[in-house]
């Protein structure tokens, strides 16, 4: 969290309420009042579906759909404090379009958008707004998950599908964390105050809808 120019970096578990709700009140303690909060936390089983366990199943869903419990303590805080909140997920491009041997995944990062939506309806309005961002493909060290898609598919070497995803992206290159940074930036600002409830990509154009 960062407020005054001051960054305030905080780890917990998003699936464990006591534990977020610790975090919002050290923060409120060194910062002030909540006003911004992002969740960005995601796991990621790369697998086919016959050999998908159901413990890989709770490890994807935990902390992909379950940070409902962040928000949850983001619009109680900003509630008791009577400022107007900005509340942010990262969802990745899974709402959009469910990638190849990820059903897991998918399916949670599909359920990050519905609560997101109703909690946007709840809260509008009282100032605050409540959406998420898609970035996909980014160049992080996530991409090695791509060398193991590839090699799954059987059609392309280890790095092999890496190299050509970009190929097929209008923007024709991977994007960059900071490029995701900046829309997070926009989004919690003022000027977006009429953006509610939406889940915007920043993909280069990889899904167009």
């Amino acid at each position: 969290m960062q407020h005054g120019g001051r960054l305030l970096p905080l780890l917990c578990d998003q699936t464990k309420p006591a534990e977020v709700a610790a975090a919002y009140v050290q923060a409120e303690r060194e910062l002030g009042p909540s006003g911004v909060s992002v969740q960005n936390a995601g796991v990621n089983t790369i697998a086919k579906v016959e050999n998908l366990t159901e413990r890989e199943w709770e490890l994807n869903l935990d902390p992909n759909a379950e940070r409902a419990f962040p928000c949850q303590g983001a619009i109680r805080r900003v509630r008791a404090s009577g400022t107007r909140g900005r509340i942010l997920s990262t969802a990745w491009c899974q709402p959009r379009d469910g990638v190849i041997f990820t059903p897991y995944c998918a399916a949670s990062k599909f359920g990050v958008v519905g609560p997101l939506q109703s909690q946007a309806r709840e809260v509008a309005a009282e100032g605050t707004t409540v959406s998420a961002i898609c970035p996909d493909p980014i160049n992080t060290d996530i991409w090695d998950d791509d060398r193991v898609r590839g090699q799954m598919r059987g059609d392309r070497g280890a790095g092999e599908l890496t190299a050509d995803w970009p190929v097929g992206i209008p923007m024709k290159r991977a994007g960059v964390p900071a490029e995701v940074g900046a829309r997070v930036v926009v989004l919690a600002s003022e000027v977006t105050a009429g953006i509610i409830g939406q889940t915007i990509s920043v993909d280069g154009g990889l899904v167009m809808s």
